[in-house]
C-alpha cells in the first residue's frame, strides 16, 4: 500500500509536472505572441519611417513646384524683358523717325531759303540788266 501510495504521489508529482509542462506552452506561446507583437511594433515603426519619408518627398515636390513655378515666373520676367526691349528699340525708331522729320524740317528751309536766294539773285541780276540796259539806251540816245 505504501507502494501505491509512492505510486499515487509520483502521479501527482507527474500531474503537476504536466500541469508546469503546460504552463511552460502557455508561457512560450505568450513569448511567440510578445515576439510577433514586437515584429508588429518593428514593422509600425518602419511603416511609422516610411510615411515621413513621404512626407519629406512631398515636401520636395511641394519644393520642386515652388521652383517650378519660379522658373515660369523668371520665364514670364524674361518674356516681359524682352517685349521691353522691343518696346525700348520702337522708342528707338520713333525717336530717329522724328529725328528724320527734323532734318527734312530743316532741309524744307533750306530749299525755301535757297528758293529765296534764286529769286533775290534773279531780282538783282535782272535790276541791273535792267539799269545796264537803260544806261546804254540813254548814252546812246
Amino acid at each position: 500500500m505504501e507502494a501505491a501510495s509512492y505510486f499515487q504521489d509520483d502521479v501527482e508529482a507527474a500531474s503537476y509536472f504536466q500541469d508546469d509542462v503546460e504552463v511552460a506552452s502557455y508561457f512560450q506561446d505568450d513569448v511567440e505572441a510578445t515576439s510577433y507583437f514586437q515584429d508588429n511594433v518593428e514593422a509600425a515603426s518602419y511603416f511609422q519611417d516610411d510615411v515621413e519619408a513621404a512626407s519629406y518627398f512631398q515636401d520636395d515636390v511641394e519644393v520642386a513646384s515652388y521652383f517650378q513655378d519660379d522658373v515660369e515666373a523668371t520665364s514670364y520676367f524674361q518674356e516681359d524683358v524682352e517685349v521691353a526691349s522691343y518696346f525700348q528699340d520702337d522708342v528707338e525708331a520713333t525717336s530717329y523717325f522724328q529725328d528724320n522729320v527734323e532734318a527734312a524740317s530743316y532741309f524744307q528751309n533750306d530749299v525755301e531759303a535757297t528758293y529765296f536766294f534764286r529769286i533775290m539773285v534773279a531780282f538783282i541780276v535782272s535790276r541791273s540788266c535792267l539799269k545796264g540796259f537803260f544806261l546804254k539806251s540813254f548814252f546812246y540816245f
